[in-house]
């Protein structure tokens, strides 16, 4: 995983922050990053992972009606209060 790849789904997230999505103005789902970043789900989720480990991004639920009209919760992420620096630091 480049810096280059963490550095875009950080933006992103950082982007959610400041313009509010769904309930929680700073979380984003997977697939509104795939549809930000152009990467896959499996590497958007791979990448995530690495920043849920380096406790730079966390999980939270978000509300999401579904095709059929009945509202649910869905995983969403968003970034913690730690920094780049301090997440990846050795």
């Amino acid at each position: 995983m480049t810096d280059i790849e963490i550095d875009e789904l950080i933006n992103a997230l950082e982007a959610a922050r400041k313009n509010g999505v769904d309930d929680d103005p700073a979380a984003m789902t997977v697939r509104k990053l795939c549809a930000i970043t152009g990467y896959s789900e499996a590497t958007t989720t791979r990448r995530l992972r690495a920043l849920i480990e380096a406790g730079r991004v966390v999980c939270v639920r978000i509300p999401f009606t579904r095709i059929d009209g009945a509202r649910t919760h869905i995983p969403a992420y968003k970034l913690t209060g730690v920094t780049y620096d301090e997440a990846f630091a050795d």
